[in-house]
This record gives C-alpha cells, structure tokens and sequence, in this order.
C-alpha cells in the first residue's frame, strides 16, 4: 500500500519558488511510501523565463527512509555553492557511514541525464558497497 508520507517524515510533498527577475525557479518533490523502510521519491525541479518554461528535471526513485536526510545535505550543499553536476549533488560525497556517488552523463545543463546512489562506506580493506538508495535523473533545456 503506498501513502503519502507527512512533513514531519521528511520533505514530502513541497513545493517552493524562488523569482530573480524575470527568472522563476520552482521545485515540487513528492516521497510515498512503498514499504516500513523504503519511500519512493519524486522530484521536479524547472525554470521560466518572462513566463515561459525554458529548463526543465525530472528524478525519480528508491530510497530508504534513514538516507533521506543524508540526500537533502548532498544536494543542498551543492545547490549552496552554485555548482551543477547534472543538476544534482557532487560526483562523491562522503560523511560518517554514508557516502553519495552522482553519475551524470554528459553533465551539461543544456541536457543531462544520471543515476545517483546512496551506500554504506565499506569497512577499512573492503570493496563491497551495499547500495541503500538509488535514483535516476534526467533534463536539460526545453527548445520552444
């Protein structure tokens, strides 16, 4: 049974905008719940100009309930810095027992497309990683 998940789980279904001239950037995001550990996320990020919508991304997918707050850091830190790496967070990113790995191909802004992870840092002298959280991405300039 998937539900939509409160606020207080998380970022759940919110919107936002933020306007710079005649630049307006809105996001939507909407996680539902697909089992007692894992959330199914969705996310929707554009940019218009002077009323029209020039930009556009798209991610989608499976994610446990623990990374969550984990992904929010990674891409807000990178939002922070202004840096764009397929329009999500930076190419590995590494804090406590969680690292992010973000493969983005080509990269560009005009269009991109990816996969980002979320796994466990293996202990010292091991190379598996247990993958927790996986998603896909993909946008770029919308030609009108």
């Amino acid at each position: 049974m998937r539900r939509a998940l409160s606020s207080e789980a998380g970022w759940s279904g919110q919107t936002f905008f933020h306007q710079e001239g005649g630049l307006r950037f809105y996001g939507m995001l909407e996680i539902t719940e697909d089992s007692k550990s894992i959330v199914l996320v969705r996310a929707k990020m554009s940019i218009s100009f002077r009323g029209a919508q020039i930009w556009s991304m798209h991610s989608d997918g499976r994610c446990r309930k623990r990374d969550l707050p984990f992904l929010r850091r990674v891409l807000l830190d990178a939002y922070a810095r202004r840096e764009f790496i397929g329009g999500r967070g930076q190419i590995h990113y590494e804090r406590g027992l969680r690292a992010y790995g973000n493969r983005p191909s080509p990269g560009r802004f005009e269009a991109f497309c990816g996969s980002e992870k979320v796994h466990k840092v293996p202990p010292k002298g091991s190379a598996v990683y247990q993958v927790t959280s996986l998603l896909s991405y993909a946008g770029g300039l919308l030609r009108t």
